[in-house]
């Protein structure tokens, strides 16, 4: 029987400040009769992305920009589900827009349903501590003050 996978879903930030981690979370349910073997998901990793191995699925790895995870066996009810989290570059203009896809495969063929996510980078806030200012405690009026 061939494969019933539904269109998956796909989670993560709505909006990112530029240097911040990513978390892409994306699942796929089986709503076939039958296990399906040999199932992956195919994440594109979007220019200005860098994967990181840290907080990601368990033997996920980037070939030619794309992060897969094992292969694994899907039974009738079942979800495949790839976790997997990024690094954005931290000179990104803001209102960049990040169009993350990912797609369902078995046997390393595209069943073709891809889902897209899309994050806006926003302009961090300056990061500086409390300025200091100091001067006289007291002035006499026509005096210079330094």
């Amino acid at each position: 029987a061939a494969p019933q996978f539904p269109q998956g879903t796909k989670s993560g930030p709505a909006t990112v400040l530029a240097g911040q981690d990513i978390t892409y979370n994306i699942s796929f349910t089986n709503n076939g009769p039958t296990a399906q073997n040999n199932i992956r998901i195919a994440d594109v990793i979007p220019p200005g992305l860098t994967f990181k191995s840290a907080g990601s699925t368990g033997g996920c790895a980037v070939t030619g920009g794309v992060v897969y995870c094992p292969a694994q066996t899907v039974n009738p009810g079942a979800s495949i589900l790839q976790h997997w989290s990024s690094l954005w570059g931290a000179n990104v203009p803001a209102g960049t827009i990040i169009d993350n896809a990912a797609d369902l495969q078995q046997n390393n063929t595209s069943f073709q349903w891809t889902n897209h996510r899309q994050t806006t980078v926003q302009s961090a806030a300056p990061q500086f501590p409390q300025g200091t200012k100091s001067g006289p405690a007291t002035v006499v009026a026509g005096q210079d003050i330094t």
